[in-house]
């Protein structure tokens, strides 16, 4: 009876442990960039595929992602709406990458011109006042 409820213990202590790795795995980004104006907060891709199929989107032209991250919203934009010029507006430079067809700008979304775009999209954005 005894090693029934040590193996129970152990296998209990297990699944916490990797429980709590899963837990450090996805709150990282969140801690690593916690120290920006605006914390980081890595996009589900249900969210962005969800986001990119809004009929809002359709027909827009151009399109802006405020604080787009690592871009992976507009990479969803971008199967839904293949020939909408898609641009991105990131703070933190570490996180801006170069890829085909998507304009990312190192710049701050509270002074970025939206003049010139269609449409603006975003996650985990602050309201604007």
């Amino acid at each position: 009876m005894i090693t029934l409820i040590w193996v129970l213990y152990l296998s209990l202590l297990l699944v916490l442990c990797i429980y709590l790795v899963y837990l450090i795995y996805r709150l990282w980004p969140v801690v690593r960039y916690a120290k920006q104006p605006l914390p980081f907060i890595p996009i589900p891709a249900y969210i962005a595929k969800a986001i990119a199929q809004l009929p809002e989107l359709a027909g827009k032209q151009r399109i802006v992602d405020l604080g787009c991250g690592r871009g992976h919203l507009l990479l969803a934009i971008r199967k839904y709406h293949p020939t909408a010029e898609l641009f991105g507006v990131e703070y933190n430079q570490k996180l801006i990458r170069n890829m085909n067809r998507v304009q990312i700008t190192q710049g701050d979304m509270f002074t970025y011109d939206i003049s010139h775009v269609d449409a603006i999209v975003g996650w985990w954005v602050p309201k604007f006042c």
